[in-house]
């Protein structure tokens, strides 16, 4: 991969040879700017920029909405309610509980 190892950086140094030597001319600065000569537009200063008025003048505030800080907390939906009857025209018979005496009723649902 004519990248240097630590042991090869040390005996580079302990014999006064240049590291960069030992690197591959890919990884020079140089290389690396013309590969990416067609893709890189600079931004320039930004004292330098020529914006319109309305964009100059757009004040932005501070984001309405806060996230939460934490781990988010579980959904409790709790169980699902099924509301079906048969559909042969039958009554449907359900058993309910009184809320003052805690006895239980019968209840006939019609279609």
């Amino acid at each position: 991969m004519k990248i240097p190892c630590p042991h090869a950086c040390a005996a580079a140094q302990e014999h006064n040879i240049s590291m960069y030597a030992l690197c591959s001319q890919y990884y020079t600065r140089e290389c690396w700017k013309s590969t990416y000569e067609g893709t890189i537009m600079l931004v320039g200063d930004e004292d330098d920029w020529e914006l319109p008025e309305d964009i100059k003048n757009i004040q932005v505030g501070v984001p309405i909405e806060k996230k939460p800080i934490g781990r988010l907390k579980k959904q409790k939906v709790g169980r699902i309610r099924k509301n079906r009857y048969p559909s042969n025209g039958d009554k449907v018979v359900i058993q309910r509980c009184c809320s003052k005496c805690g006895g239980f009723f019968l209840v006939f649902s019609p279609l």
